[in-house]
């Protein structure tokens, strides 16, 4: 093995990492991976670390709760990084590394190495170390043994991370994956609520269910940290069976993605039904709502976050039951339908040109008036995410467990609609003043301005916890009486629209030159 030109790819990484960090979006990324470490030292300090070996010990269940522990930093750190992309981005593909000296065993260990290397799981080693030192001081484990169990746990934890960002990578792009996606998001935001009540009451699922979890890696390595006796080889073994399933179902996903999709329906056409759809916005409008409605149809994150856009907000309405009867749920969802039609196109609506790059300077070529070109992508934004607020009232109105009122009906259409127009007008904003440059083909990976983030993210969070502290301060019956408040609120939301549409498009044309340094990566 070729080690010496494979730790040098690894140094270049990390110059490379660092040239990104001390960029404006670079900062913006080392925020977002500030917020995820900070979430892993809180779980740390209220259940891991010393603290928790010292409790085990104590305790006399030193392994249950290592499995517990080490268990929910693998999940965690997966589900982290696979949601940010944080460690788990291709630093180099085999094809660029096919310039080196390497053979197909060096190009897979240096491809590996420079992603097992990046600061996240650096930091998630650091905090399985922090739980298996504990336990070694603690006197209920051995130091060798516990740190080659965590050293293969960190191994399993990346490879199936690489996995599930691979898989949903592959599958955002063939056909019938977008419906596929659906199910799995469906299935990890209802199964866990809908399962865990039940099997409360159902002492032998959930006993087989702790055996089968056994047979993962946090209960094998959390094994191995304890008990220093003869059944150690076969803890040895089962993760190391995991990391060769990982690699092999890793290696088989890549080949299947490398695969050359057919071209075949590459001609052009002018009467599909992106131009069928367009048709309603008018003959001078429907070009270019056409040609909106394909990046935003075509574009895997906003795909990947329309599905799960509305699986997600029945999760934060439903997921804790509410004292006082079922119309407290009724409050919550009014946050839920605020955001909920924003939600399914931000990562595009906030950055509407940030995948046009040099292709920016052409809108300014075309027959019409420019701000047309930003009326348009705002207007696409907007159906799109209509789309959202009344597949949400319909599901409202057919499964919600509450009884039926006109009222009710009423205020969350107004509140869907409010919302999507207020968000969108910021959206506009943050369009033409903090543009940023992205690549429309990755669906996982934070990609946005630091506005933006602001908007999506304080947006998201004020609309969940501001009806939770509304649901708290007053009765449903109360805000039931003040139905009527919605309407004149969703009227000033669609004048504030209007007004940065018009106000927009003179900024648009005033502005076009740092737009363009900006999408050309010049600023």
């Amino acid at each position: 093995m070729n080690a010496p030109l494979i730790f040098r790819l690894v140094g270049l990484r990390y110059k490379l990492l660092w040239a990104q960090t001390r960029t404006r979006n670079g900062r913006i990324a080392l925020f977002l991976a500030g917020y995820l470490f900070a979430v892993f030292i809180l779980l740390l300090m209220t259940a891991g670390g010393y603290g928790a070996a010292m409790i085990a010990v104590r305790s006399g269940h030193a392994e249950k709760v290592a499995q517990a522990v080490l268990g929910g930093l693998f999940l965690n750190a997966l589900v982290g990084c696979v949601a940010t992309g944080f460690g788990i981005n291709t630093a180099f593909t085999d094809a660029a590394l096919r310039r080196y000296a390497l053979s197909a065993r060096d190009r897979l260990a240096a491809r590996h190495l420079t992603g097992i290397l990046e600061p996240v799981w650096i930091f998630v080693l650091g905090l399985y170390l922090g739980l298996s030192t504990g336990m070694y001081v603690f006197g209920a484990g051995s130091f060798g043994l516990g740190a080659a169990a965590v050293l293969l746990l960190l191994i399993a934890n990346y490879l199936l991370a690489r996995v599930l960002a691979t898989l949903i990578e592959w599958l955002s792009h063939v056909k019938g994956g977008t419906a596929i996606l659906f199910l799995m998001l469906m299935g990890a935001c209802l199964l866990p609520g809908f399962l865990i009540p039940r099997l409360e009451k159902a002492h032998g699922a959930r006993e087989a269910m702790m055996a089968v979890l056994g047979y993962t890696p946090p209960f094998a390595a959390a094994a191995l940290m304890v008990n220093a006796g003869a059944g150690m080889l076969p803890h040895f073994g089962l993760l190391a069976a995991w990391i060769a399933a990982l690699l092999v179902a890793l290696a088989a996903i890549e080949k299947q993605a490398a695969r050359p999709r057919s071209a075949a329906a590459a001609a052009a056409t002018w009467d599909d039904r992106y131009e069928r759809i367009a048709s309603i916005f008018g003959p001078t409008m429907a070009p270019l709502i056409g040609r909106s409605l394909r990046y935003y149809v075509r574009s895997n994150k906003v795909r990947f976050n329309y599905i799960g856009a509305l699986p997600a907000m029945a999760f934060v309405t439903f997921s804790n039951p509410t004292a006082g009867g079922p119309l407290h749920y009724f409050v919550r969802a009014l946050g839920a339908f605020t955001v909920v039609g924003f939600l399914g196109t931000a990562v595009m609506s906030t950055n509407q040109f940030g995948f046009d790059a040099s292709g920016f300077r052409r809108y300014f070529l075309l027959p019409i008036a420019p701000g047309a070109i930003l009326r348009a992508s705002s207007y696409t934004a907007m159906f799109v995410g209509s789309t959202l607020v009344a597949a949400a009232l319909v599901l409202w109105l057919l499964f919600a467990p509450v009884p039926l009122d006109a009222r009710m009906a009423t205020m969350l259409l107004a509140t869907g609609a409010g919302g999507l127009c207020l968000f969108n007008a910021l959206s506009i904003w943050t369009s033409l003043l903090a543009p940023r440059p992205t690549n429309f083909e990755t669906t996982f990976g934070n990609q946005l301005s630091l506005s933006a983030n602001v908007l999506l993210i304080g947006g998201l969070l004020g609309c969940v916890f501001g009806v939770i502290a509304l649901d708290k301060t007053a009765s449903p019956a109360a805000v039931l009486n003040y139905w009527w408040v919605s309407i004149p609120a969703a009227v000033l939301a669609i004048a504030f629209y209007l007004y940065s549409l018009r106000r927009g498009a003179e900024v648009f044309v005033s502005r076009r030159e740092r737009l363009l340094n900006a999408l050309e990566g010049r600023n």
